[in-house]
């Protein structure tokens, strides 16, 4: 496996460590790295912003490039984070 990278748009933290997420709503559970966690705060925190009602044109553009890393870094960890926001009414990817 290819050492990831964060994308040079995303200006967050990086996360120290790596940590297991649970989608409870199919009781299923994904392993992630640090760096992979790090996109999957990024990109659960844009979808909160979105369906809070104050996210526009930039927040749905940083959500679909926080999806498109997961899949080009790990396609799994891309589809267990994309089913996992299926389960949100106001998630469109």
């Amino acid at each position: 496996m290819k050492k990831q990278e964060l994308p040079e748009w995303f200006d967050g933290e990086l996360c120290e460590e790596g940590r297991v997420v649970q989608n409870k709503h199919r009781d299923d559970k994904f392993e992630l790295t640090n760096v992979e966690s790090t996109m999957y705060d990024f990109v659960c925190s844009t979808l909160a912003i979105i369906g809070m009602g104050i996210g526009g044109a930039k927040e749905s553009e940083d959500m679909h490039k926080g999806m498109e890393w997961f899949k080009e870094n790990n396609h799994d960890a891309y589809l267990f984070v994309n089913n996992y926001l299926q389960s949100f009414d106001h998630f469109k990817y």
